[in-house]
Protein backbone atom coordinates (compact mmCIF):
# COMPACT_ATOMS: atom_id res chain seq x y z
CA UNK A 1 0.00 0.00 0.00
CA UNK A 2 0.69 3.58 -0.44
CA UNK A 3 -0.15 6.56 0.59
CA UNK A 4 -1.07 9.66 -2.14
CA UNK A 5 -3.17 12.84 -2.15
CA UNK A 6 -6.33 13.00 -4.64
CA UNK A 7 -8.39 15.52 -5.32
CA UNK A 8 -12.21 14.99 -5.10
CA UNK A 9 -15.55 16.88 -5.75
CA UNK A 10 -19.23 16.53 -5.06
CA UNK A 11 -21.74 15.54 -7.74
CA UNK A 12 -25.12 16.97 -7.82
CA UNK A 13 -26.38 13.86 -6.03
CA UNK A 14 -23.73 14.11 -3.24
CA UNK A 15 -21.75 11.23 -3.81
CA UNK A 16 -17.83 12.06 -3.44
CA UNK A 17 -16.03 11.29 -6.67
CA UNK A 18 -12.51 11.91 -8.19
CA UNK A 19 -12.23 15.15 -9.91
CA UNK A 20 -9.82 14.06 -12.38
CA UNK A 21 -8.92 11.56 -14.57
CA UNK A 22 -5.88 10.06 -16.74
CA UNK A 23 -6.68 7.74 -19.78
CA UNK A 24 -4.55 5.45 -21.01
CA UNK A 25 -3.99 3.81 -24.72
CA UNK A 26 -6.56 1.38 -24.08
CA UNK A 27 -8.90 4.02 -23.23
CA UNK A 28 -9.19 2.74 -19.30
CA UNK A 29 -9.15 5.59 -17.06
CA UNK A 30 -7.94 6.17 -13.52
CA UNK A 31 -7.94 8.60 -11.27
CA UNK A 32 -5.19 11.41 -10.98
CA UNK A 33 -2.93 10.46 -7.42
CA UNK A 34 -0.44 13.05 -6.23
CA UNK A 35 3.12 12.43 -4.09
CA UNK A 36 2.14 15.50 -1.89
CA UNK A 37 -1.09 17.81 -0.86
CA UNK A 38 0.78 20.90 -2.14
CA UNK A 39 1.25 19.59 -5.69
CA UNK A 40 -3.28 18.64 -5.53
CA UNK A 41 -3.39 22.19 -4.82
CA UNK A 42 -1.09 23.29 -7.58
CA UNK A 43 -3.16 21.56 -9.82
CA UNK A 44 -6.40 23.63 -8.49
CA UNK A 45 -4.97 26.82 -8.48
CA UNK A 46 -3.29 26.39 -12.72
CA UNK A 47 -6.83 25.23 -13.01
CA UNK A 48 -8.83 28.37 -11.37
CA UNK A 49 -6.03 31.00 -12.90
CA UNK A 50 -7.00 29.50 -16.44
CA UNK A 51 -10.59 29.77 -15.47
CA UNK A 52 -10.32 33.43 -14.34
CA UNK A 53 -8.39 34.69 -17.72
CA UNK A 54 -11.18 33.01 -19.41
CA UNK A 55 -13.95 34.64 -17.43
CA UNK A 56 -11.84 38.07 -17.76
CA UNK A 57 -11.58 38.23 -22.08
CA UNK A 58 -14.79 36.74 -22.32
CA UNK A 59 -17.76 39.31 -22.19
CA UNK A 60 -20.50 37.13 -22.14
CA UNK A 61 -19.68 35.04 -19.53
CA UNK A 62 -21.89 36.37 -16.12
CA UNK A 63 -20.50 34.25 -13.60
CA UNK A 64 -17.14 32.33 -13.20
CA UNK A 65 -16.98 28.69 -12.97
CA UNK A 66 -15.50 27.39 -10.02
CA UNK A 67 -15.87 23.44 -8.72
CA UNK A 68 -15.50 22.85 -4.66
CA UNK A 69 -12.27 20.65 -5.56
CA UNK A 70 -10.62 19.60 -2.27
CA UNK A 71 -7.42 17.33 -1.85
CA UNK A 72 -7.89 14.39 0.57
CA UNK A 73 -5.06 11.59 1.92
CA UNK A 74 -5.62 8.38 0.05
CA UNK A 75 -4.41 5.07 0.07
CA UNK A 76 -3.69 2.75 -2.93
CA UNK A 77 -3.28 -0.58 -2.52
CA UNK A 78 -0.96 -3.34 -4.71
CA UNK A 79 -4.34 -3.90 -6.82
CA UNK A 80 -4.80 -0.47 -7.39
CA UNK A 81 -7.84 0.31 -4.85
CA UNK A 82 -8.53 3.85 -4.05
CA UNK A 83 -9.87 4.87 -0.65
CA UNK A 84 -9.81 7.92 1.12
CA UNK A 85 -12.12 9.35 4.44
CA UNK A 86 -15.04 9.34 2.52
CA UNK A 87 -14.61 5.34 1.67
CA UNK A 88 -13.40 3.97 -1.45
CA UNK A 89 -13.12 6.06 -4.23
CA UNK A 90 -12.43 3.83 -7.36
CA UNK A 91 -11.41 0.05 -8.05
CA UNK A 92 -9.97 -0.84 -10.99
CA UNK A 93 -12.58 -4.28 -10.90
CA UNK A 94 -15.82 -2.72 -10.70
CA UNK A 95 -17.39 -0.82 -13.59
CA UNK A 96 -16.26 3.12 -14.04
CA UNK A 97 -19.73 4.25 -14.37
CA UNK A 98 -19.91 3.42 -10.03
CA UNK A 99 -17.14 6.55 -9.86
CA UNK A 100 -19.07 9.01 -11.92
CA UNK A 101 -16.95 8.51 -15.54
Amino acid sequence: MKQAWIVVSEELRGNIIPAWWDTDENNFSTPVTYATQREGYLEIVDLMMHRIETFLQDETLDCLDRDEDMVVPCTITDDGIITTEYGELFSPFKPQADYGR
